[in-house]
């Protein structure tokens, strides 16, 4: 794989030392959020680039990823620090000051790999991917003996759980590192991860903070006493909206109305709930008087994340004036671990004079403990559009500098970093 590349061991963790050094074909880092997983890839590119590869392949799971958050995080922050180069976005390739080659594909494009003779392979969040876009890394890395490194936090049990500790573990051989987000102690204290197992579920918790796969179980979204409210509080200004929404005609099509208030917090504040309606009907019958009476003048300023399932209803709600475009849906449980962070993490709140059906439905909405994803059914129209708009509020958030709300503290305890 190339000349061997020297790294002070003192200035790494235990576990992103030992996947830095292993030979292995696949290495999977595995690990809690903010573990130092991701940080550790920069270097490992930087490993492979000495060892003198000249090409490879970094996957993130969507272009929007690409463009935002390896863009800021990694290339402008760490790569052109540690090998220094130009980045070319519209062709999405990094380019070394010495002529090495990174290219950058979408896992919602896997076929971008195709034709491709990689050095190496990260794919980031590899949790996150498709199995079509793991076959298809395997199959590239294979033309040139290439070693695949997979930096992720752990989600459903799909193909990496197979790889990793599946039935596919014995054939692939891959040398998994398992790490808690406690192990990473320049970002976490112990009275920190107490603090956060108090807030969260034991499968969330399991999940994010000590990287290991959990089956959930019972209601997919809780909400908390605290977090239902009958009416929206004096004082509370909203800055910033969007939707989520769920077509329907038989079964109920559903818009809920998602908002930031100026302090940070998280509102789910109005919903539409029909059946029996044309696309065109329910935007002019019942969301665009939702946006008026909540005091939105131009419903544009407003964008819906909708079910790309019907790209046609899409177009009728632009026709008749509504900012509709198709959501990053992901997989299932990308939206369900997205709604479960919004509620517990961002302490959403919900009103449900306003909201009455959605939350309704949240008592019925439950996790198959076969298969450790929501049972699909009656009732789930409104969870699917909370999923939307929760999957898609990264889009919209933004921390407030005010940290003495007056209606509940809602400061992230999180940490900032890897």
């Amino acid at each position: 794989m190339g000349r061997s590349v020297y790294f002070d061991k003192a200035g790494f963790l235990p576990q992103q030392y030992e996947a830095l050094v292993s030979d292995e074909d696949i290495v999977a880092l595995i690990g809690g959020t903010y573990s130092g997983k991701t940080m550790l890839a920069d270097y490992w590119l930087l490993k492979k680039l000495q060892q003198g590869h000249k090409y490879g392949i970094w996957v993130e799971p969507t272009n929007n990823d690409i463009a935002t958050y390896l863009k800021i995080d990694h290339i402008e922050y760490w790569w052109k620090t540690l090998f220094p180069g130009v980045y070319n976005q519209g062709k999405k390739i990094y380019t070394t000051n010495t002529g090495q080659v990174i290219q950058l594909v979408s896992g919602e494009a896997p076929e971008r790999m195709e034709g491709r003779h990689p050095g190496f392979i990260v794919l980031n969040e590899g949790g996150m991917l498709r199995r079509s876009v793991w076959n298809t890394a395997i199959e590239r890395a294979g033309t040139t003996d290439g070693q695949i490194l997979i930096p992720t936090t752990p989600y459903s049990k799909n193909w990496l759980y197979d790889v990793c500790y599946g039935d596919h573990r014995e054939r692939i051989n891959p040398h998994v590192i398992e790490m808690k987000s406690i192990d990473n102690h320049h970002k976490f204290t112990p009275e920190l991860i107490a603090k956060m197992k108090n807030r969260l579920t034991p499968y969330q918790f399991a999940r994010k903070y000590e990287g290991k796969f959990a089956n959930p179980e019972g209601l997919v979204f809780q909400w908390d006493d605290s977090q239902v409210l009958k009416v929206i509080p004096n004082g509370v200004k909203f800055v910033r909206y969007w939707g989520g929404l769920d077509f329907g005609y038989s079964h109920p099509a559903v818009a809920l109305l998602f908002a930031q208030d100026s302090q940070g917090g998280v509102w789910v504040i109005d919903e539409c709930w029909r059946t029996q309606m044309t696309a065109t009907a329910f935007a002019k019958e019942e969301v665009l008087p939702m946006l008026r009476r909540n005091g939105i003048k131009y419903p544009r300023t407003v964008t819906w994340y909708c079910d790309d399932s019907r790209p046609d209803s899409i177009v009728d709600l632009q026709k008749a004036n509504l900012a509709a475009v198709k959501a990053d849906k992901g997989r299932v449980m990308d939206g369900v671990n997205a709604g479960q962070e919004l509620i517990k993490e961002h302490k959403c709140y919900i009103v449900e004079s306003r909201c009455a059906n959605t939350y309704r439905e949240s008592f019925t909405y439950e996790f198959d403990e076969r298969t450790g994803e929501p049972i699909k059914g009656a009732g789930d129209d409104s969870q699917d559009a909370f999923r939307y708009g929760a999957l898609n509020a990264k889009n919209h958030l933004h921390t407030s500098t005010d940290t003495s709300p007056k209606v509940v503290s809602r400061k992230s305890i999180i940490p900032e970093g890897y």
